[in-house]
């Protein structure tokens, strides 16, 4: 009897999730350096080198240094060196090509997608001093040079073919090691004393099981998937390119792009998006300028597709007073405007209908008017499954982050990235849309949410369903089916007014968009500097919902309040990081 209920305790905790016994997520560490282990462009003397710039091609197409160590794709900014003994369990290997390209022939075991086979060793920003890897270019590409090399077999010296970098080669040196958070841990729940929203009864803390994978092809910001019902995700970015479709969305460019993104090689087949851990972007009709006038920037916002027409918003943003750039001088929207309306698209983004010319980042979609108290900045549509299935009346919910002031005018809480409240709006005859997508940009289907059981067709009666001055940036909703709740995540900076510094980012539950709101867990300085974050419902674990999968950019301008990326592999682009709700 004692064997059998020993065994039963063993059994249990052998089945108990391993997650419950994962440490707490050491978040704000410091910079530390690493032994010589890295690749960098160094001075040196072709004729008789160091021997840490000394390589060789080995029979088996590894690429060793002098003999001691080789090159493993494991780590990628910069690339690393491994000793010899760990060789037989990392197998990478090179070839040098005939273009002076050092392309990967074989990838070591967890790679980052992107960096094993198919890329090359590049030269970053095409004066290093790091070496990473990257896709390996084209000959007609503009960074085609940064990628090729001379090699010397006689002293083992790699060095850049282009005459800009003469004097430098292949060598290895320290680097500086950011304080990535080690997963599988737990990151702390640790609201300000400030904090309005009572702890959840359900959850109180977020499991963060691995690192990022990132989505391949997206080198921009702004990822807000819409869902369409074959599971193919549609988004538009911002300063930054997909594939070869650059933008620059600030003055006076003002250029956003729109992406496509489903699984390598699976455009138009049932599986779409579902697999975040093999997605590509593809760009969809190439840079769109739309009209920011006077004021800094316009960016995309609110994105839906239903039916076959794909719907991208876009918001206007102004510089201000520039105190939300804390004298770094990196431009920053610090004052928002208006949300303009929606250009749409009936042909998959090949072609685009621009929003009307009578809206713009003076006057929007809602009345609102530059210099205005916005109500509804940087705004999502709710995101209520593929095409809006969940959605129980059929309408087209949409969120915003909103400015609280008593006189109307803007306050210095109202930046790209912070605010005071978030309000809500919905949409009537959304089946009509796709036959008539100009509706979307009709005013009089839209309406406010004024109070409980209230809607308004005027936005200056509108009410926030949330208020936390100064503590609510971008927000977005998801419609947690299993759980059937709604999971809200607000991101806003640590140290107000500076946005170009950490961030926090914070979930709360709900059983309606109007709330109540519960706390699930407030998490300080993630990423450092995590933004536009979402949980796409199209990956929510279908059990009991518990397990979900975040969606962010990261580190565009990681410089005051000692910021440091702390989330391994985030970077600018689409990242994808699963969590798990615990108790």
């Amino acid at each position: 009897m004692m064997f059998s209920l020993v065994t039963l305790s063993v059994t249990l905790k052998l089945a108990i999730s391993s997650s419950l016994f994962a440490p707490e997520c050491s978040f704000d560490g410091s910079i530390t350096y690493s032994d010589p282990n890295f690749l960098h462009l160094l001075p040196c003397d072709r004729s008789n080198p160091a021997p840490n710039q000394r390589w060789s091609f080995q029979p088996s197409g590894a690429l060793y240094n002098n003999n001691s160590t080789f090159v493993s794709t494991q780590e990628n900014s910069p690339v690393m060196v491994k000793n010899l003994d760990a060789y037989a369990a990392d197998g990478a290997t090179f070839a040098m090509l005939d273009s002076g390209q050092i392309a990967v022939i074989r990838e070591s075991p967890d790679t980052m997608r992107g960096k094993g086979v198919g890329a090359c060793l590049d030269i970053y920003g095409g004066a290093g001093p790091v070496v990473d890897m990257w896709s390996c270019h084209e000959a007609d590409s503009k960074d085609y040079v940064h990628q090729q090399f001379t090699y010397d077999s006689d002293s083992g010296v790699i060095a850049p073919k282009s005459d800009e970098l003469a004097g430098l080669c292949l060598s290895l040196n320290s680097t500086m090691l950011y304080p990535y958070i080690q997963t599988p841990c737990i990151y702390p729940n640790t609201p300000p004393p400030s904090s309005p929203i009572p702890q959840s009864s359900s959850f109180s803390r977020v499991l963060i099981p691995e690192n990022v994978t990132q989505i391949m092809n997206y080198g921009a910001d702004t990822f807000y998937p819409t869902i369409s019902s074959s599971g193919v995700m549609y988004s538009g970015y911002d300063d930054g390119g997909v594939e070869d479709a650059g933008v620059n969305s600030a003055a006076p460019d003002f250029q956003t792009g729109s992406a496509k993104v489903d699984e390598e090689g699976g455009e138009g087949t049932a599986t779409g998006a579902k697999n975040w851990r093999n997605l590509t972007a593809r760009q969809r009709g190439g840079p769109q300028f739309e009209d920011g006038g006077k004021r800094t920037g316009r960016y995309t916002s609110a994105n839906f597709y239903k039916n076959g027409t794909w719907w991208i918003g876009s918001y206007g943003g102004d510089e201000g007073d520039g105190a939300c750039a804390a004298d770094t001088g990196v431009p920053q929207l610090c004052e928002i405007m208006p949300f303009v309306g929606f250009r749409y698209s009936t042909d998959e983004g090949a072609t685009w209908t621009q929003t009307p010319s009578e809206l713009s980042v003076e006057l929007g979609l809602f009345g609102e008017r530059g210099d205005d108290a916005i109500k509804f900045g940087m705004p999502h549509i709710v995101d209520h499954g593929r095409e809006n299935e969940y959605s129980e009346d059929d309408k087209l919910y949409m969120i915003g982050t909103g400015c609280m002031s008593d006189d109307g005018k803007t306050n210095s809480n109202c930046s790209w990235i912070s605010g005071d409240a978030i309000f809500l709006s919905r949409a009537n005859n959304v089946d009509q849309f796709a036959s008539n997508p100009a509706m979307m940009n009709d005013k009089g289907n839209w309406e406010f949410w004024c109070g409980e059981e209230c809607w308004t067709s005027s936005i200056g009666d509108a009410k926030p369903v949330f208020e936390w001055h100064g503590h609510v940036g971008t927000v977005t909703a998801t419609y947690n089916k299993p759980l059937q709740k709604y999971i809200f995540v607000v991101t806003t900076p640590t140290f107000m007014p500076s946005t170009v510094g950490p961030y926090d980012t914070y979930l709360m539950e709900a059983p309606s968009l109007s709330g109540p709101f519960e706390m699930i867990s407030y998490l300080p300085k993630f990423g450092q500097q995590a933004y536009f974050v979402s949980f796409p419902s199209l990956w929510i674990d279908d059990d009991d919902g518990t397990k979900m999968v975040m969606t962010f950019s990261a580190n565009f301008a990681c410089v005051t309040g000692g910021c440091l990326p702390n989330v391994k592999r985030a970077g600018y682009g689409a990242n994808c990081l699963p969590v798990e709700l615990m108790e």
